[in-house]
C-alpha cells in the first residue's frame, strides 16, 4: 500500500444523494486494500482501467548507476542531480503506468471493473463503459504545488494543460480541488493546450496550472482529426530522414528507432516534482531575515498578547504568550497568500496587470547558487559582480517594499483564523515557515482585532524596525536560508539512504 496504489478517475453521478454538493464532479478513485498480488494488479489494470502509481521512487530504487548512466535515487542519481542544479530543497520521483485505451469493441475486455473494484458486465454494450475504454485516466483535473518535469518512457499520453495558472506559483497549503467553474472555464474558453507525449518527450508544468492526462484511442483520434492534427499531436512512426542523415550519429539513430518502437501499449512516464514547500521561496528568505533580526535585537520575547488573555473555543488559555515575532511571521504568510489578479487571471481584467506585488513572495529561492565563505556571501567571482547575487538581492529588496506597503493586522488575524480551521488535502499542517513550532501557533486571532491604538502603533513600529534591519542585512538572511535548506536536504537524504538500504538498494 505504501509502495504503490491503483487509481482511476471517477465521475460522480448527478444527482448524488449522499452528498449533493459533490454531484457531477470528478474524483480520484483508489482501491483501498493494503496489498494486492500481481494477478490482481494485472486484472484491475487491464480490465478495470486502473493506473498503477509508484510514489517516492527516490526512497526505493537506485536504478542504473553503472556504465555511466544516471540512476534515480542515491548519490549521483537523477533526483539529487536535479536538486543540485535547480537549487531545490527536495525532488520527488513518481512513476505512472496507465493502460492503453481500447477500441470501441464489445469483444474486448467484456468484464469491466468500477472504481470500487467491483466487476460489472458489458454484454449489453453500455455506453459509459465503451467511453471508458476509449479514454483511460487515473486522476481528475488538478494542479500541483510543486513544479513538475514529466518524461515519457513508453506508449503515448494525451495531456491537457491550462495556459494560465489557477493559483499563481501555488504554495503547498494553497492546493485545493479546482471548482467545476474553474475547470469548465479553461476547457470551454480554449484556455487549455493539448499535447501528446511520445517516448523520449519531456514536459514541464509550473506549479498552479490545472492539467490532466489520459491514454486515448490514438488511431481513432488521428483518423478523426481531418488533417487538423498539429505537429505536437502525432508521434513519428520512424526517425525522419533528416535526422537519420544529418550528422551520421548512429547512436542517435538507434535511440530514435528504439523509441519509435515503444509507441504502442500502456503509457509509462516518470515525474520529477521540484518541491520548494515553505523552505525554498522568497517568503522563506523573509522569515529567515526575521529570525536574524529578533536574535540580534534582543526583542525575541516581546509580547503582543499575554497567554492568560489568549483564549479560544478549544483552549481556556494558551500555553505561550503571543510574541510580535510570531505575529510578523503570520503577516508575511498572509501577504504571500493574498488573492492576486494573477490567480485565475482569465476571471479578471488583467490587461494592465503584472505578476508582482504580493505574489513576489511566492517565487522560488534556489539554494546553493552562491558561494559562501567565512566572511559571508562571495558576491564577486573572477572580478565580475555575481549576477545571481545581484538578482536575488533586488528581488529581496522588492519583497521588503511589498511588505512595507501591504502589512495589515486585520488581514493577518483573518488569515490565522481561516488556517486554524481549514482542512488540508495533503493531510498536513495548513501552512508553515522555517522554524515554525507550537510556540508560534496563535490560538486567539480575534484578540489581534482588539488591540489598542498603542499596541497597533507598536506593531507598525516593529515592522518598520525589521524592514530597516533587513534592507542592510541581506547576506545574513541568505546565509541562514542556505544553511537551513542544506540541513533539511541532508536530513532527507539520510532518510532516503536508510530506506534504500532497507529495500536492498544501499551502497
Amino acid at each position: 500500500g505504501q509502495d504503490y496504489k491503483l487509481v482511476k478517475k471517477v465521475l460522480l453521478p448527478d444527482p448524488y444523494p449522499t452528498n449533493p454538493s459533490m454531484a457531477g464532479q470528478e474524483y480520484m478513485g483508489m482501491l483501498s486494500k493494503p496489498h494486492y498480488d500481481i494477478q490482481d494488479i494485472l486484472h484491475y489494470f487491464h480490465y478495470g482501467g486502473f493506473s498503477l502509481v509508484l510514489d517516492g521512487l527516490q526512497n526505493r530504487w537506485i536504478g542504473n548507476n553503472d556504465l555511466g548512466r544516471l540512476g534515480v535515487a542515491g548519490k549521483g542519481g537523477m533526483a539529487r542531480q536535479l536538486e543540485h542544479v535547480l537549487g531545490a530543497i527536495l525532488v520527488g520521483v513518481n512513476v505512472y503506468l496507465t493502460p492503453e485505451a481500447l477500441p470501441d469493441d464489445d469483444s474486448v475486455g467484456s468484464d469491466d471493473i468500477d472504481a470500487c473494484g467491483n466487476s460489472r458486465s458489458n454484454k449489453n454494450g453500455d455506453k459509459s463503459t465503451k467511453m471508458e475504454k476509449k479514454v483511460r485516466q487515473g486522476f481528475e483535473a488538478h494542479w500541483d504545488w510543486m513544479d513538475v518535469i514529466v518524461i515519457q518512457l513508453s506508449g503515448r499520453k494525451r495531456w491537457s494543460i491550462a495556459r494560465e495558472p489557477t493559483i499563481y506559483l501555488s504554495n503547498k497549503d494553497q492546493k485545493r480541488k479546482p471548482t467545476q467553474e474553474e475547470v469548465q472555464h479553461y476547457i470551454h474558453s480554449a484556455k487549455y493546450r493539448d499535447v501528446t507525449l511520445c517516448p523520449g518527450d519531456v514536459l514541464y508544468i509550473p506549479r498552479g496550472f490545472i492539467h490532466n492526462a489520459s491514454t486515448v484511442d490514438f488511431d481513432d483520434f488521428e483518423a478523426g482529426s481531418n488533417g487538423g492534427v498539429e505537429k505536437w499531436d502525432v508521434c513519428p512512426a520512424y526517425p525522419s530522414e533528416s535526422h537519420s542523415n544529418s550528422d551520421g550519429n548512429e547512436r542517435e539513430i538507434m535511440m530514435r528507432q528504439l523509441l519509435a518502437g515503444r509507441l504502442h501499449g500502456p503509457s509509462l512516464h516518470v515525474t520529477f516534482g521540484i518541491e520548494q514547500s515553505c523552505e525554498g521561496t522568497i517568503e522563506s528568505l523573509l522569515h529567515h531575515a526575521l529570525h536574524s533580526y529578533f536574535s540580534t535585537s534582543g526583542e525575541e520575547e516581546s509580547v503582543a498578547i499575554h497567554a492568560q488573555s489568549c483564549k479560544s473555543q478549544r483552549l481556556s488559555q494558551s500555553r505561550y504568550d503571543v510574541t510580535w515575532k510570531s505575529v510578523l511571521h503570520h503577516t508575511f504568510a498572509e501577504i504571500a497568500r493574498r488573492k492576486h489578479p494573477c490567480d485565475n487571471p482569465s476571471f479578471h481584467d488583467t490587461s494592465n496587470v503584472t505578476c508582482n506585488g504580493s505574489v513576489t513572495l511566492r517565487r522560488s529561492m534556489p539554494l546553493s547558487l552562491l558561494s559562501l565563505n567565512e566572511f559571508g556571501v562571495d558576491e564577486v567571482e573572477g572580478g565580475v559582480s555575481n549576477p545571481q547575487y545581484a538578482a536575488l538581492r533586488r528581488t529581496f529588496l522588492t519583497a521588503l517594499e511589498v511588505v512595507a506597503s501591504l502589512f495589515d493586522i486585520h488581514k493577518t488575524a483573518k488569515f490565522i483564523a481561516s488556517h486554524l480551521l481549514q482542512p488540508h488535502s495533503e493531510g498536513e499542517s495548513t501552512f508553515c515557515f522555517p522554524g515554525y513550532s507550537d510556540r508560534d501557533v496563535i490560538h486567539c486571532p480575534k484578540k489581534l482585532l482588539e488591540l489598542s491604538e498603542s499596541m497597533l502603533s507598536e506593531y507598525r513600529n516593529v515592522v518598520e524596525k525589521f524592514l530597516d534591519y533587513a534592507r542592510i542585512n541581506f547576506d545574513e538572511a541568505l546565509i541562514r536560508m542556505n544553511t537551513h535548506g542544506k540541513k533539511m536536504r541532508r536530513v532527507d537524504h539520510d532518510r532516503q539512504d536508510l530506506n534504500l538500504k532497507f529495500v536492498g538498494q544501499g551502497f
